[in-house]
């Protein structure tokens, strides 16, 4: 009988590892994607007269501040799902990860308001290299949020579904933890980057 569960153990084991390891290649293939975005503004900023070139306006730095505080409020009450799995704390653990969840959704919202913002001061993705690198950034980082919001709600519909949240692998917490917190990290990136200087 132990044996067969030293067996059941070392499976999991090598499961959780792969699923590690996936999740790291995945975070190195995302990082190279977003540091040839980086780069490539880089190249065009600093070889530019102006900036914004074409006597374009610099975006309103409102709607950008308030997606930076929403994603760091989502990855704060993220950060306090994993801790109260590992405590065993299933109610405020669903707690924060319904608001946690709810606060991606809003990031999302406020990109698409962000784009309806540009779009209604005549800005397109095709009104020149500005406005291009604006759309290249925030869509590309959409849509990984859209991939981290459906791995944070399957982790929150699995602390729902538990009847202890310690049986929830702490492994798949770190991963998609990992990952929400990496595109958090990006974002906050892109708003200095991109609107602030």
């Amino acid at each position: 009988m132990s044996s067969a569960g030293s067996v059941a153990e070392s499976q999991i084991e090598g499961k959780n590892f792969a699923n590690s390891i996936a999740m790291m290649i995945s975070l190195i293939s995302f990082t190279m994607l977003f540091a040839v975005l980086f780069l490539g503004y880089a190249v065009f900023r600093f070889n530019a007269l102006e900036w914004p070139p074409m006597g374009m306006e610099r975006v309103d730095l409102f709607i950008p501040s308030m997606s930076t505080l929403v994603i760091m409020l989502s990855s704060l009450t993220f950060w306090g799902v994993g801790s109260f799995i590992s405590s065993a704390q299933k109610k405020k653990a669903e707690l924060m990860g319904t608001l946690s969840l709810l606060l991606g959704a809003l990031f999302v919202g406020t990109q698409f308001i962000l784009w309806e913002t540009l779009r209604s001061k005549g800005i397109y993705q095709g009104t020149g290299i500005y406005a291009s690198l604006i759309y290249g950034f925030t869509w590309t980082h959409v849509g990984h949020m859209v991939l981290a919001i459906a791995l944070k709600a399957w982790l929150i519909l699995m602390v729902f579904r538990a009847k202890e949240v310690r049986d929830i692998g702490q492994n798949l917490v770190r991963n998609v933890s990992m990952f929400w917190h990496f595109l958090g990290i990006v974002w906050v990136l892109i708003y200095v980057v991109l609107f602030v200087l």
